[in-house]
Parts: structure tokens; sequence; C-alpha cells
């Protein structure tokens, strides 16, 4: 969706102030992009710290549904099915040890409309890769590939690496859901990161998550909790925030994130996901060489989710979702299509 009326109000009062004023309506309107850069990248950190809740990394396997209580799950299935690839995707059950998992995906998201100058559509190709490892743990890593296209220009490169390691704390029973705690750690060797048309986030951020999963057969309930957090670093950029050169040191504000849904075993083969996401975000506190300290205001980000998992094969699965922006600081609506094949 466009920018909140606060972000687009803020934006204005700190183009006024920069030291370079925008005496005609270009210049005006390249300052207010600017600002909406930077709070591109503040989308694509929450689209990071979303990840960590929906979880890109394994664990023990799900068995196909049953009509009695849940029971321990073992450690090596014998066979694969929807609703387990399902949650595997979701960090809510890890993969065995030794077990190996490659994850392609696509994904388009827009923000704005043809009537608003701030209109973005990203397509993102993505490679992850999950690994089980001994001690009820798994590994997992992921870089994408980003081309924008947006009002004012388009762009292209590589995004941000990000690793994650993840641990099982608890088996489920019939009382007790079981829990998976993760931390994970985002670098910032992406291309662009301070352009007008932003590719990557630019800082290096670390996240902590803890997930439940409580199975109700053929239903599996779920619910987590994020946290996290990005180091500040010297900027300088050509036009940023108003500034024309900006040179500065740029903090960003802490973020936390909760997602609660819920997956259907329709069939062995096939599942179904709903869930919600919501994420909120400290103000970036920006010390300007120029203008001083000031500090953007707070964003919040939620999205409805639906999703379905097909199993191809013993081992490929096909999965699609769709995302739908429920604040005004959120893109309209997300698509994304995933092929995890499992080794």
């Amino acid at each position: 969706m466009s920018h909140s009326v606060r972000l687009s109000t803020i934006a204005l009062a700190m183009a006024v102030a920069a030291p370079v004023c925008a005496e005609t309506a270009d210049e005006l309107r390249q300052q207010l992009e600017a600002q909406k850069a930077l709070n591109a990248q503040l989308r694509q950190r929450v689209a990071a710290l979303e990840s960590q809740l929906a979880g890109a990394q394994p664990q023990p396997a799900l068995r196909a549904p049953e009509s009695r209580a849940p029971v321990i799950e073992p450690d090596s299935p014998e066979a694969t099915t929807a609703i387990e690839e399902a949650l595997v995707s979701r960090g809510l059950i890890l993969l065995p040890s030794g077990a190996f998992r490659v994850t392609p995906r696509f994904t388009w998201v827009h923000s704005g409309s043809d009537n608003y100058r701030d209109r973005s559509d990203s397509y993102i190709g993505s490679l992850g890769g999950q690994a089980g490892l001994p001690w009820g743990m798994a590994f997992s890593a992921s870089i994408p590939y980003t081309h924008r296209n947006t009002s004012i220009g388009s762009n292209s490169g590589v995004g941000d690496l990000v690793l994650e390691l993840a641990k099982k704390l608890n088996n489920e029973t019939q009382h007790l859901p079981s829990f998976v705690a993760a931390l994970s750690y985002s670098h910032d060797n992406g291309d662009d990161a301070f352009e007008p048309v932003p590719i990557s986030y630019g800082f290096r951020s670390v996240a902590g998550s803890l997930s439940a999963l409580k199975r109700l057969d053929p239903v599996a309930l779920y619910g987590g909790l994020a946290y996290s957090h990005a180091y500040s670093k010297h900027v300088r950029a050509d036009n940023l925030l108003g500034e024309r050169p900006f040179s500065g040191r740029i903090a960003p504000g802490d973020s936390w994130a909760y997602r609660l849904g819920a997956s259907l075993a329709a069939t062995p083969d096939i599942s179904l996901d709903a869930s919600l996401s919501e994420a909120f975000i400290e103000g970036a506190d920006i010390h300007s060489s120029a203008t001083g300290k000031r500090t953007l205001s707070r964003a919040t980000i939620a999205s409805l989710n639906l999703g379905a998992t097909f199993m191809l094969s013993r081992d490929l699965a096909l999965q699609l979702s769709a995302s739908a922006g429920a604040t005004d600081d959120s893109p309209d609506y997300s698509f994304s299509v995933a092929l995890p094949y499992r080794f």
C-alpha cells in the first residue's frame, strides 16, 4: 500500500529542513522520493523479519494426519507429506540430521497503484538451502536477486545473505506444543542499498525468534514471536533524505513481529494454510553532518496470508502463497511460488 500520511508529512518536513532547499517542484519530488527509498529499505527489513517467523529452515518430520491425539514424531519419516513440507518451510519442524533441502523461490511484491507516484513492483528470485544437524538443530542460508520497477526508475541486483541456526527445544505432547528457537544474521553485502531505487537493506542485523506448534489432526496451529536489531553505519549517498550529497550515520530502529496461523492437511499430498503476520518498526535515527539528528516515524506492517502445498513426488513439493497488506505501511499484495526439493 502507499505510505501513511504521517510518513509523508515527516518526509516533507525533512525536505524543507535540508540545506539544499527545494526551489522547484521537481527538486521537492526528488527529495520525497529519496525518503520513500529509505522507507522501502525498512520494508525489506520487515520482509527479512517475517522470513524469520515464516521459517526458512527444517525440523523432524510430521506424519500423515491421524484421528488420535498427537504423539512424538519420529526422527526419520518414511514419507514426506504436504503438511510436513508446509511446516518445515515455516520453521515449525526441522529436518532430521543428515537431511538436506534446496528451495528455489520466486516472489512478486506490488505497492501503490497507477494513481500514486510511489508505485513499486519487485520481482525477487531467491535460492535457499537447509541442512538437518545433530542434537535437534538445523542450519539454513538464502540469498535473493531482485529486479525492481518504481515510478522514478528501475534497478536490479543481489540482495543480502541471510544465515540461520535453529534448535528444537522440546517434543510435542498431548497438552504441550513443541517449540523451536532460531537465531539469524543478515549481512550487508547486497547491491545499491542507498540508491534512489534500493535493492538491498544495507545494514547488518541479527534476529531471534521463538515458534510454537500444536497439532490437532488434521489441523496444525502455530504462532511465533521475533525480534530484530540492525547495526548503525556511516552512509554516503548522492541523494538521500533530501540531501545531495548525503553524509551521516543511520541507525535503523529495532523491530519485533508476531505470526499466528493454521495449516490443514486436506490429503496427504495437499495442505492449506492461513495466517496473520504483523511487524512493528521503531523510527530510524539519522545523524547527518549537514542537518544534525532527526528520527523517522514508526511503521507498522501487517498482512493476511494464504497458501497451499502440493506434493509432486516423494521429495519435490510445489508451494503457492499470496498476501494482502492490512496497513498503510504494507505492500498492497504479493504472490510467491516455491519448489522445495529434499534429498
